[in-house]
């Protein structure tokens, strides 16, 4: 029954040590998503105060480009989902 804790610590361990090797941003791309991230808040904060469609266009030419650009950010798939469907419906 020892052997068998053990084995599964181990395992465990080796497990959590292997999904924190994620690749990190430098920070030059720290800099460059912070600046992607406020352009799309502008465009955001365009779209919601004009209701003009080409923000929308933008906006979502502009998130296509940090998820090209950023593909470990899942986050920003979510984000062009959720703005799908609120603006296309």
């Amino acid at each position: 029954m020892k052997k068998w804790i053990i084995l599964f610590t181990v395992v465990s361990i080796v497990g959590c040590m292997q999904s924190g090797k994620q690749k990190v941003l430098n920070d030059k791309e720290k800099e460059e998503l912070r600046i992607d991230t406020k352009i799309l808040k502008s465009l955001n904060d365009s779209l919601n105060s004009t209701g003009d469609y080409q923000y929308y266009e933008k906006y979502i030419a502009k998130i296509n480009e940090m998820i090209k650009k950023y593909p470990k950010q899942k986050q920003l798939l979510k984000v062009r989902e959720s703005m799908k469907e609120i603006y296309e419906n």
